[in-house]
């Protein structure tokens, strides 16, 4: 499941045998350090990794990462006050999720090379914080919900055409939001009420 030899037996002799003495030995340690390794692993560090979107119910929130080219999606409280997602429905198709929501699922492949199934999809609503100043991604950049994140207002990078937009979250509310002249309204309906006005940063 994807928020994608032979030849002549050598002669005999002691330094082969001290050869292989000498692997036996280095491969023990090595399997000595390996179970080490997995024995110090907590496998709480793992409980929250979601593998496929039936692990997700509506209401739930979630953050997402990138390692290795690959998105890493993990549950948060949802009182987390760093960016992050809240399912908001499940849906059938991408398209039934509307404007206000981001659309994110896992494909499945039978065999290498098949056509990928989607079984369903997630509409997630962003969860911002008033005060806080966010850098999102173009849209069709590779794993694009992972790469939205907050930034420091008074360091926003220079923007270039095509690329990060900045913006920061003026006013944050549990209803549809009235905003000034100039700034840029967001509203999630669901799962619980969020209206956003966004002042987005100039080129």
């Amino acid at each position: 499941m994807y928020p994608h030899p032979g030849g002549r037996p050598p002669k005999k002799s002691r330094k082969g045998l001290w050869l292989l003495a000498g692997f036996l030995g280095f491969a023990t340690v090595l399997a000595l350090m390996i179970a080490v390794s997995v024995a110090l692993e907590d496998p709480r560090d793992f409980e929250n990794n979601v593998a496929d979107t039936t692990e997700l119910s509506v209401g739930e929130c979630l953050t997402m990462g990138e390692l290795a080219g690959e998105l890493e999606v993990e549950t948060v409280d949802c009182g987390y006050q760093g960016f992050h997602y809240a399912v908001a429905a499940r849906m059938q198709t991408q398209n039934e999720c509307g404007s206000e929501y981001v659309v994110f699922w896992y494909e499945e492949r039978l065999y290498a090379g098949g056509r990928p199934r989607i079984e369903e999809v997630l509409c997630l609503a962003s969860v911002y914080e008033q005060g806080f100043c966010y850098s999102e991604p173009p849209t069709d950049a590779p794993n694009a919900l992972a790469k939205v994140s907050e930034i420091d207002c008074s360091r926003v990078p220079p923007q270039v055409p095509g690329g990060y937009t900045y913006f920061k979250v003026e006013t944050k509310v549990a209803a549809l939001p009235r905003c000034a002249e100039g700034q840029i309204d967001y509203f999630a309906p669901k799962p619980t009420p969020a209206g956003y006005c966004l002042t987005y940063f100039e080129p």
